[in-house]
């Protein structure tokens, strides 16, 4: 979805005024949050299929349009390279950081306070 999404998500950055564009995109990804979540209390595989590609538009909109000011801002040369690169390298760290995280967590907790499913027992091969 982020393939066939990219072209038009540069249009609109190039085109519209990017501070107006980050602000709708930040106040917009409320919707995809809200679907995940719904997605997660109602334990609904279907509804994930919609939730999914939803946000994942909506956080490359973002990215590609906070990426274009961060160049915007910066003069042309090292420095502009140095800042792109230094936030490629964060953004990448703190996506691999966040999983991580998560299962230290769930290892030191052990899913204390959840209910626990048993899927093996429930999971058949139709």
């Amino acid at each position: 979805e982020q393939l066939l999404a990219a072209p038009f998500l540069g249009i609109m950055a190039d085109r519209f005024n990017r501070y107006r564009l980050v602000r709708v995109q930040a106040v917009l990804h409320a919707v995809p949050v809200s679907v995940l979540a719904i997605t997660v209390a109602l334990d609904s595989h279907k509804l994930l299929y919609f939730a999914l590609p939803l946000f994942s538009v909506s956080n490359h909109l973002g990215k590609t349009v906070r990426d274009a000011l961060l160049a915007d801002n910066l003069p042309d040369g090292p420095e502009r390279t140095k800042a792109i690169s230094r936030n490629f390298s964060l953004t990448y760290v703190a996506q691999a950081t966040g999983p991580i995280l998560q299962i230290v967590v769930l290892l030191i907790l052990g899913g204390l306070g959840t209910q626990q499913r048993n899927y093996r027992d429930s999971w058949q091969l139709q």
